[in-house]
This record gives C-alpha cells, structure tokens and sequence, in this order.
C-alpha cells in the first residue's frame, strides 16, 4: 500500500497477508489523515515510479537489526534525508515492510 499527499509518496508498506494489514489499519489510517491534512492543496499526483524510486533507495540503506517486543526480527535504516524504514521479519519471511518519508 502506498500513500501519497499531493505529488509526494509518503509512505509505502507491505504485508504478508491481509489479516496483517488489518490489524494495523487503524493506526496506518489515522496517520494517513493527519498527513493529508498537513497538505497544502497541490495538484500534482505522485505515479507509480515515485513509489518505486522510495522502494529502490530504500534497499541501498544500511540496515540494522533492531531489538523486537515479540517473535521474530526487525531491522531499521534511516536516510540522510531522514526517510525511515523497518521490517519485521518471521521464519525468513516478511511479514510487514514500512518507509515513511519526509
């Protein structure tokens, strides 16, 4: 799922399955108003090379593993521009990638 305001890709996450995303969607909804709301009106729409563009210099990140509350493993990166990025990884497969971007 990605979510842009206006021409700018805010945020990209994937999922496993959908009962994944559903057990997140009200915090990823409430996140997406308050952006939207943060818009200034612009016209332009963001395509789908932006949200590829986000993905791609999201694999060139140095990744780090970071200390997880359940099962399984994170790993975070941060862009010099201040993109961020997680992935919750189980059993080697992922169950929910997320880059916010600023």
């Amino acid at each position: 799922m990605a979510v842009a305001v206006g021409g700018h890709v805010v945020s990209v996450d994937v999922f496993d399955k959908p009962e994944t995303c559903q057990q997140v969607w009200d915090r990823l909804l409430s996140g997406m108003v308050f952006d939207a709301l943060e818009a200034d009106g612009c016209e332009k729409q963001a395509s789908t090379a932006d949200v590829e563009r986000l993905l791609e210099a999201s694999r060139e990140l140095s990744w780090e593993q970071a200390q997880t509350v359940s099962e399984g493993d994170e790993y975070r990166a941060s862009s010099p521009q201040g993109d961020h990025a997680s992935v919750l990884v189980f059993d080697g497969a992922l169950v929910h990638g997320s880059v916010l971007a600023v």
